[in-house]
């Protein structure tokens, strides 16, 4: 596979499959992934890993986001710290319109405190030099995270960077993706994705990994000369917990190609209505015979 270079524009490389090419491009503007195949001019558009195993319910996420909204209107009645009712109160459509975006808001929080992380550990590993942060709101969170990678690398025997922030193409499913760290630990070759989540969260997560992995080198998955792990970093305190799914890998990938199926799937038969071709029966309909 060729290194990916960044220039003006989309992020393009090719993958070579025998005597094909491929050549794929990929926009970090919209996060979306496209590839020229052998033999054709145009460009299609590719799924990325992460929609795919998107398709998955995430019941957890509605009950957060309703706790984050009812502690929230809560709060701006009644004094946590005292238990009592608050003298001065907000206006009631101001909080309600507040609490509707605090979901929102802890997202983006969390999604800028993973993100400044995960330059860190890049540069740290890219550069090799000290990356401490010294102001910011998550420059404690980051230089606890790269102190935390630091101890990883010594108990899982980090001997070598392989890649960093490296995108991958699958020739055999067409999708694509991104991971964080290709290294040899110990004897065995492991692609790893950092996460700052509450939880490491199954089977999305090892899923997720299994398909980059299998992306990257579908023979040395196959023969089981290739591992992953997710490097996982509390988002509160920054250590570090190791998570490997080497021995699970194989069925987590048939999990994903199950999942990639259903999203070509969902994709033809949304043509499908789109282009007219369903027809509608309705109640008014008969009552208008």
């Amino acid at each position: 596979m060729a290194t990916a270079t960044k220039k003006e524009g989309p992020i393009r490389w090719e993958v070579k499959e025998g005597k094909n090419v491929y050549k794929i491009s990929f926009s970090e503007g919209n996060h979306q992934y496209r590839v020229v195949l052998p033999g054709e001019k145009k460009s299609i558009s590719v799924p990325s890993v992460t929609s795919i195993i998107g398709q998955l319910d995430k019941p957890g996420l509605v009950f957060w986001a309703a706790n984050l909204t009812a502690d929230y209107c809560l709060n701006q009645l009644v004094n946590p710290k005292t238990g009592k009712i608050r003298k001065v109160i907000k206006d009631p459509k101001e909080v309600f319109e507040l609490a509707k975006r605090r979901h929102s808001e802890e997202l983006e929080k969390a999604a800028n405190k993973g993100k400044a992380a995960h330059r860190v550990l890049e540069n740290w590993l890219l550069h090799g030099k000290v990356p401490l942060v010294k102001s910011g709101i998550n420059a404690k969170y980051v230089n606890t995270c790269w102190q935390s990678f630091t101890r990883w690398q010594k108990a899982v025997n980090f001997k070598e960077v392989l890649g960093v922030e490296q995108r991958v193409f699958c020739v055999e499913h067409h999708y694509a993706g991104t991971y964080d760290l290709k290294c040899i630990l110990g004897e065995t070759e492991y692609v790893v994705d950092y996460k700052t989540s509450k939880a490491v969260r199954e089977p999305e997560y090892p899923m997720q990994l299994a398909a980059y992995a299998y992306a990257e080198d579908a023979w040395a998955f196959t023969e089981g000369k290739l591992g992953i792990g997710v490097l996982h970093f509390d988002p509160d305190t920054g250590e570090f917990r190791w998570h490997d799914y080497t021995n699970v890998m194989g069925a987590h990938m048939t999990l994903f190609s199950t999942l990639r199926k259903v999203h070509t799937h969902k994709k033809i038969c949304a043509e499908v209505v789109k282009s007219g071709a369903v027809s509608y029966l309705t109640e008014e309909m008969l009552d208008g015979e």
